[in-house]
């Protein structure tokens, strides 16, 4: 299991632990984090979210809201690692920027996408290389509500069988996200026919 921790009596620093477990009830906590803030636009604080394998190499997304914890100040870094437990940034600088957070990825059709929280929608990327990515691979905007019901989206998940992330053509897809709304959270699954009609609702 891949979490954030905090320490509220340390500047609220962040960062990011693994904890192992042979029955899924007992864990054993890894004290020494797998990640830490270092570069500027991280602040004090990184927090992890999704996790897809690709090849041989894991890829987890990590967003932080910045030296001053501003919403337009939350960008998102990748990490890669071999073996889940041995973690290494892609790049001192952020890979999708500007008031997003919490991010998510499946794979289709060889390609991967990657579900990004953006306040009242998500923003969409798709896009071969991790390594290569970047806002030239944004492809739209899906919006499950009106954005005039200012309803806050979050935590996005598409449910597969395994870390591959992977959904073929004949699959549903189902897609799981929070949403806050009337001062209380709410986890939502919608479901679609296939990755096509999903992506269809995909607007410019």
């Amino acid at each position: 299991m891949i979490f954030t921790s905090r320490e509220y009596e340390n500047d609220f620093f962040e960062s990011i632990h693994i904890a192992t477990s042979l029955d899924s009830i007992n864990w054993e906590v890894n004290l020494n984090p797998i990640l830490i803030p270092e570069f500027e636009w991280e602040g004090n604080e990184i927090e992890n979210w999704g996790v897809i394998k690709v090849g041989s190499k894991y890829y987890l997304n990590f967003e932080s809201a910045g030296p001053n914890r501003l919403l337009e100040e939350r960008n998102i870094g990748i990490a890669y690692s071999e073996d889940l437990i041995n973690w290494e940034k892609l790049s001192p600088d952020p890979a999708i920027k500007n008031s997003v957070y919490c991010a998510s990825f499946f794979s289709y059709n060889n390609e991967i996408y990657m579900i990004v929280p953006n306040l009242y929608k998500f923003k969409i990327y798709r896009f071969t290389s991790f390594e290569k990515l970047s806002e030239e691979d944004l492809i739209g905007y899906y919006e499950p509500y009106d954005s005039l019901l200012k309803v806050i989206l979050d935590t996005p998940d598409v449910i597969t069988s395994d870390i591959r992330k992977e959904v073929y053509p004949e699959d549903e897809l189902n897609f799981v996200f929070g949403t806050y709304r009337d001062g209380e959270w709410f986890t939502t699954l919608s479901k679609f026919k296939n990755v096509d009609e999903f992506l269809n609702q995909i607007k410019q």
